[in-house]
C-alpha cells in the first residue's frame, strides 16, 4: 500500500503479506502525514475509515461501494487524479525484484522498494531538466 502526493511523488509505503487486509493498516500510514485530502478506491469504503478521515480533517474522495443502500458523494473529477498511485505501482513493477518479491525479508524488500522509487524519481527530474 502506498500514499503519493499530487505530483505522483512516493509519500509512504507500507509492506504487508498479500493475504491482509489492508485498511486496518491506514491509521498507520495517516500518522504524521499532513494532507487535506484522500483519494482511494472502494476498497476504503467503510464507516470506520470514513470516521478516521473525518476526524483528521480530510476530505474523502472515495467512490461508494455498490452495497451501500445511500451512496455517498464525491467529486469524479478529483477521483481521475487517482491513477498517480497506479501509475507508481506500474513504474515500480518494471524492476523485476519488486515484481516478483525475490527477497525473503520485508525489510531488504522495502529498501529495493526505495531503491528503484530513487532511480524513477531521478530519471524523471532527468527527462523534466531537459
Amino acid at each position: 500500500m502506498a500514499m503519493v502526493d499530487r505530483n505522483g511523488k512516493l509519500v509512504r509505503f507500507t509492506i504487508h503479506p498479500g493475504n491482509a487486509a489492508e485498511s486496518p493498516l491506514v491509521p498507520a500510514l495517516l500518522d504524521g502525514v499532513e494532507a487535506g485530502e484522500l483519494i482511494a478506491d472502494r476498497a476504503y469504503d467503510s464507516g470506520p475509515l470514513r470516521d478516521l478521515f473525518s476526524s483528521r480533517d480530510l476530505v474523502a474522495t472515495i467512490p461508494s461501494t455498490s452495497r451501500r443502500k445511500v451512496p455517498f458523494e464525491y467529486d469524479e473529477e478529483n477521483y481521475r487524479t487517482r491513477h498517480k498511485v497506479e501509475n507508481l505501482f506500474a513504474d515500480l513493477k518494471q524492476f523485476r525484484g519488486v515484481a516478483t518479491r525475490y527477497a525473503k525479508l520485508a525489510s531488504r524488500y522495502e529498501s529495493f522498494v526505495q531503491l528503484a522509487w530513487w532511480h524513477i524519481s531521478s530519471s524523471r527530474e532527468l527527462v523534466a531538466a531537459a
